[in-house]
């Protein structure tokens, strides 16, 4: 017994090591990449002016869709923010996932909302869609709410994408605050592809907003959390989004 607990312990050690020096190494090596194409990005883009992309005519159209479930304490702040995006052609599509709590009359109320007949085609399957409503205000045109059974945030998606009528679709969490010029920079490798180099996706990168000073629905003031759980959380998303 005690021998194999040696050879045990003994290769156990081994693994250890060998694990780790592989995993530093192909962060290692991650880095540098990144590093590199990171440093390039930033000088294709130095004489970029994001004006120019408002002004497009040849701009994509955008859908923001985002799934809500028992958003109330922040949904009216929330949706605002995301229809202050600076860009030139979008809209907002919020699906209330069957929330439980008045999640959707906050909405109906804080934007004057209202049941209207709406058509579009179920391309991709969701459960039932209960309702959708537009805003009376006509300088709110942008927004869309979506009322629905319960299904989960990928079912909640799909319905925004059916009632969606755009080409290209964000799909976000509703809690999220996206900075100002985010749009413009995500549909820019759009307006670039070509017929042999097709985009088919772009990501953003996702921080931690603990602590951080938010000031209508944008971001004024970056802070480091003050808890340790949350701090761990950020040296997480700069491990992955990085």
């Amino acid at each position: 017994m005690g021998l194999f607990f040696y050879y045990f312990t003994n290769f156990a050690d081994h693994f250890i090591l060998v694990y780790s020096c592989i995993l530093f190494g192909t962060y290692f090596l991650l880095s540098t990449v990144s590093a590199f194409d990171i440093i390039n990005y930033m000088r294709r883009n130095s004489f970029i002016d994001y004006r120019d992309i408002l002004a497009a005519p040849s701009a994509p159209s955008i859908s923001i869709i985002a799934p809500a479930y028992n958003e109330s304490k922040t949904i009216v702040e929330n949706v605002r923010s995301l229809l202050n995006i600076h860009y030139v052609n979008f809209e907002v599509i919020i699906v209330n996932d069957g929330s439980k709590d008045d999640t959707l009359q906050q909405m109906i109320e804080a934007y004057s909302l209202e049941i209207v007949p709406y058509a579009f085609e179920e391309k991709i399957g969701s459960k039932p869609i209960r309702g959708v409503y537009k805003s009376t205000t006509p300088s709110l045109s942008k927004l869309t709410v979506v009322d629905k059974v319960n299904g989960g945030k990928a079912d909640a998606l799909n319905a925004g994408i059916n009632v969606s009528r755009y080409g290209i679709f964000a799909a976000i969490d509703v809690d999220c605050i996206l900075e100002y010029e985010s749009l413009l920079k995500m549909v820019k490798p759009f307006m670039e592809q070509t017929e042999s180099d097709r985009v088919i996706a772009v990501g953003g990168v996702v921080r931690i907003a603990n602590s951080c000073e938010v000031n209508e629905g944008k971001i004024t003031k970056v802070n480091l959390p003050t808890e340790m759980i949350p701090r761990i959380q950020v040296l997480e998303y700069i491990r992955a989004f990085y």
